[in-house]
């Protein structure tokens, strides 16, 4: 029987039946001890005693309880009670997706976004060793939202498991009847063979043609004739009209053998994603004001491409164009404020995030008023091992006020500090302390803003004002610790740093899944982790584009969406008639306050298009924007060599190291400068504290005993040796971009193995391929044929004096 309402399963309180299958019974209940509705599932009365329907149970429960995605049904917790085995999940509202078709089929663009909301959960089950073997429309349900969200992973298995994924008369509801299973059952299933992940792409291929006609690619009268369809028959034709980029995805999902379909469901959703980004499904968003992602890569040693390629990561969460930015036009400017990084005083690595999202979020706040101009320094002012005054600060910047603050631990609290000073001469204009707890932690940055504009400046906000100014990221305080933690992680530019962000953001979002910002932080991560060679091209960029999405439609102020378009066809799709297209969308969006840290990657195209002094230009005026800034400054330093003027350039790697002697990056530049200005001696001598900063010592030794021209030459050799074999050592247990090993083989002059590996960085769609005009390393097969064939397939212009 079923259960009656007010039953108790433990801490639950039945209130009322909600559905039942063959997998079990489903009621709304009440959870008394978190004081929430949940959906519990229970065995039905028939199969209590069935040691293998409870076993099936709580497999379900195991597999879904390992999965943590916004498009997966939450799992939590999986108990017995009065002999009655029960799952308690998410409470999913909506209908399913199988009753939304009895409507009639979806128009295309519907199918490709619930298409990529069902491939990413798959791509998340099938990272994790798990298919779900009964993906179908019944167990799909569409929220009110339009979002997507898989239930029942009743038949999930281990991909690592020997046991038989296909029982066929477990899919037979009665004589004559066809159940809803069999039809999304790929071949190799029902010749009883295991399911793979390429088993659940064919389901998925299945609903897809299903969302398409409103009817199954598959038909017959009988299981048998149905058996004999899928095993045989090619799919039904296409009654209704399909894109056709839509049918070839679906045609191949819905191939016989397994190996000639996609293989997870990460390569379905890069599939639909490049569907998705053609004009024909793009959604026009209305221009509003930015809100910047926090996450920015600290550039690499001197082999990985350094500051000019590790600045993308920036531009595919931040990017404007070059043309976007010189013709903006700043709103009258009514108060100038720069804000210093929140010092951790007491060095307490447990709360440098705190200190960070202090700083972040008091940016991002005054930020929003029309009537502030707000510069944000990188780093606390330093110059030669001394912090910079803040009178000399404001007067550089040609601020009216300077906002500093502290940070340090208070028992279980936190005990902040903020100091609004006079720009130009360093007197206090007000100061408060403030306990933080972590719960509090967005009232707090927001009553530090009101402060500070009301009793520091004496800048009365109107309503109007208080309304732009009010902007909760969310109202989850253990999501936004999270989020700052994640954020934190970033900018180590490790790739355990990375991975550890990403679990922490993939957390957050679960937590709660309106949480745009840290969406659009996800969707960065993605972008550093194929900047700096941790990931495919081809896998992350769709992951980029995705997070985008997810929270521009879940934020319309947040316009990263229109970078993230530049991006892909500067360093994906090396299309720069789409990127001219994407700039103007930008200029219609971009608000004119920009924070310097995403700009930084703007110059890049300029100079891979053959226009060095225009990049070095809009690099100058982006350095500006933060003089104390070590990364800007090595920034514009590099496009000053790339354009020839190296005495130029010299000068900004020295002070670029007088900002910050820790930073190996500028020693690396000025050592190559120095070089370039046949100053061997002394290019040996920096080259080799470089080493040293980076914590090389072995090859700091090399460059201690080289003399001269050749000497340098030869220790550097060994060094690309060095760093060669390294790479080739990782590549044997994680990806390692093929443009970096083809890089390296062409700068020690063999032919062959960088043309090789040039070819396979083509296949990846490497960002690094933009470079290809102004990488040195590349300068020793430059006369090759095969080089300038390359050049053309990446779409750059040939270079000046070649025929």
């Amino acid at each position: 029987m079923p259960l009656a309402a007010g039953t108790r399963l433990g801490t639950y309180e039945i209130l009322n039946a909600i559905g039942a299958g063959g997998m079990g019974e489903v009621y709304r209940a009440h959870d008394d001890q978190l004081h929430r509705i949940v959906a519990i599932k229970v065995l039905p009365t028939a199969t209590t005693d069935d040691p293998a329907a409870r076993g099936r149970l709580v497999r379900e429960a195991r597999a879904a309880a390992a999965l943590n995605h916004p498009h997966i049904c939450t799992v939590h917790q999986v108990g017995e009670a009065d002999g009655q085995t029960f799952i308690a999940m998410e409470l999913v509202e909506g209908a399913t997706l199988s009753a939304r078709l009895a409507d009639g089929p979806l128009p295309p663009e519907q199918v490709v976004r619930y298409g990529i909301q069902l491939a990413d959960a798959l791509a998340h089950a099938h990272e994790r060793g798990i298919v779900h073997r009964d993906l179908k429309c019944a167990n799909v349900i569409v929220t009110p939202e339009g979002r997507i969200k898989v239930l029942d992973f009743g038949l999930a298995k281990r991909l690592t498991t020997n046991e038989l994924t296909t029982r066929l008369d477990a899919t037979v509801e009665g004589p004559g009847t066809i159940a809803g299973t069999l039809a999304y059952m790929a071949p190799e299933q029902l010749r009883g063979q295991p399911a793979l992940a390429a088993s659940d792409v064919w389901a998925l291929g299945a609903m897809l043609y299903e969302m398409t006609q409103a009817a199954r690619p598959f038909r017959g009268q009988t299981t048998f004739e149905l058996s004999a369809a899928i095993l045989n028959d090619a799919p039904a034709p296409l009654e209704k009209p399909v894109p056709a980029a839509l049918q070839a995805v679906i045609r191949k999902c819905l191939e016989k053998e397994p190996g000639h379909r996609y293989g997870t469901g990460t390569e379905v959703r890069a599939a639909l994603e490049v569907i998705q980004s053609t004009s024909d499904f793009r959604q026009p968003l209305p221009p509003t004001e930015p809100i910047a992602i926090v996450g920015r890569p600290r550039p690499r040693g001197p082999g990985r491409r350094r500051t000019l390629l590790a600045a993308i990561g920036v531009l595919a969460v931040a990017a404007i164009g070059y043309a976007t930015w010189l013709l903006l036009t700043p709103a009258p400017v009514l108060r100038t404020l720069a804000i210093l990084p929140f010092e951790n005083v007491e060095n307490d690595e447990r709360i440098d995030y705190v200190a960070e999202g202090l700083t972040d979020g008091l940016v991002r706040r005054t930020r929003l008023l029309p009537s502030m101009k707000v510069t944000k320094l990188g780093a606390v002012p330093t110059l030669a091992g001394r912090k910079i005054g803040l009178a000399e600060v404001g007067r550089e910047l040609k601020v009216e006020s300077v906002v500093t603050g502290t940070v340090k631990r208070e028992g279980e609290s936190l005990l902040v500090t903020a100091h609004l000073t006079e720009g130009a001469t360093g007197a206090p204009l007000w100061q408060n302390t403030y306990t933080l707890e972590v719960s509090k932690y967005v009232d707090v940055v927001d009553e530090i803003a009101t402060q500070i504009m009301n009793d520091g400046l004496k800048l009365r906000l109107d309503n109007a004002d208080r309304r732009q100014r009010a902007w909760h990221p969310t109202n989850n305080p253990e999501a936004y610790r999270l989020y700052l933690q994640a954020n934190h992680l970033q900018r180590s530019s490790t790739e355990e740093g990375y991975l550890e962000a990403r679990k922490l953001l993939e957390d957050a979002v679960r937590l709660d899944q309106k949480f745009a910002a840290a969406y659009a932080s996800l969707g960065g991560l993605y972008a550093m982790l194929v900047v700096d060679g941790y990931d495919r091209p081809n896998d992350a960029w769709p992951q980029v584009g995705r997070y985008m999405r997810e929270s521009v439609a879940l934020d319309p102020r947040l316009v990263e969406i229109h970078a993230y378009d530049h991006a892909i066809a500067v360093f994906w799709e090396r299309n720069w008639k789409a990127a001219e297209q994407a700039r103007v969308k930008l200029l219609r969006s971009v608000a004119s306050e920009v924070d310097p840290q995403f700009l930084r990657a703007l110059p890049l195209e300029r100079l891979a298009l053959g226009f060095p002094e225009e990049a070095v230009a809009l690099a100058r005026r982006i350095g500006e924007l933060d003089p104390y800034s070590p990364d800007l400054a090595t920034l514009t330093a590099d496009y000053l060599m790339h354009a020839g003027q190296l005495d130029a350039a010299v000068t900004l790697y020295r002070r670029a190291i007088s900002l910050d002697d820790t930073n190996k990056n500028p020693v690396f530049g000025l050592a190559e400068a120095l070089f370039r200005q046949r100053k061997f001696d002394e290019a040996i001598a920096t080259r080799r504290d470089a080493h040293e900063v980076a914590g090389d010592s072995e090859m700091a030794r090399h460059f201690a005993a080289a003399r001269g021209e050749a000497g340098y030459r030869q220790a550097d050799r060994a060094w690309a040796e060095a760093e060669l074999a390294s790479l080739k050592r990782k590549a044997a247990f994680r990806y390692v971009s093929p443009y970096d090993l083809g890089r390296l083989y062409a700068r020690l002059g063999d032919h062959e193995q960088a043309f090789k590996y040039l070819d396979d960085a083509f296949i990846d769609r490497a960002p690094g391929l933009v470079l290809l005009n102004i990488d040195q390393a590349w300068d020793p097969v430059r006369n090759d044929s095969r080089f300038l064939d390359a050049i053309g397939k990446a779409g750059l212009p040939e270079p000046k004096g070649r025929k």
